[in-house]
């Protein structure tokens, strides 16, 4: 049995998948932001209620967004702030006392198109996710890229350009990487979200913000 577990900045949900990768159970639950240990607590009681549901312990894949430090195995996430800083994989393979692999949710998704079907046939796959946060992943001859410093694709952390910042008067947004500026701040779902506030007040709500915002 084999689990895929996807962390975002609002849900995390688990999908079992058996031998010949079908699905067998999932399950959906709110992700806990601020308090890493009830993050862990929460993770381990979704692995606990698959392994019950499944009847077996199968081994646990995670995407999440964030980056890993290659040499501490410290994470940095912008969308999960009590993750930063934190050596997560370490930490929730002790807690269920099995190995855990985990990786960047954006390459996990571009890797996995990659090789399908369709893809197959192209040398370079570029995967984008825009939800609480914005991130790809790049995929050569069917191996990730990341780049010397595991960062490559990472655009969403990329600065808005300065001319943009002056022509709409807009706000150098503090991110949660520590970098000011970032795309995501303002390209993400809650960033169209404030982006919709500030030019035209109020919040945006089933689409109202469509054909209000400047062309850019």
């Amino acid at each position: 049995m084999f689990y895929g577990v996807d962390i975002g900045g609002t849900k995390t949900e688990i999908v079992a998948f058996d031998k010949e990768m079908q699905v067998c159970w999932r399950k959906r639950v709110a992700t806990p932001v601020q308090d890493y240990e009830l993050f862990l607590s929460t993770f381990t009681s979704l692995i606990d209620t698959a392994d019950w549901a499944t009847g077996m312990q199968g081994k646990i894949g995670i995407g999440m967004p964030g980056l890993m430090d290659r040499h501490t195995g410290k994470l940095l996430s912008s969308n999960v702030p009590c993750l930063t800083g934190r050596q997560v994989m370490d930490d929730l393979a002790h807690r269920l006392n099995r190995s855990v692999a985990l990786d960047n949710d954006c390459c996990c998704f571009a890797l996995s198109e990659a090789h399908t079907q369709q893809a197959r046939q192209f040398s370079r796959i570029f995967g984008a996710i825009i939800g609480t946060g914005m991130g790809g992943g790049l995929v050569i001859d069917g191996q990730l890229y990341r780049g010397r410093n595991r960062m490559a694709s990472e655009f969403g952390h990329l600065p808005l350009p300065a001319t943009f910042m002056r022509r709409y008067n807009l706000p150098e947004i503090t991110c949660g990487c520590g970098l000011q500026g970032c795309l995501e701040r303002y390209q993400s779902g809650p960033g169209l979200l404030w982006l919709h506030k500030h030019f035209c007040g109020g919040t945006a709500q089933n689409g109202d913000a469509a054909g209000k915002l400047p062309s850019w």
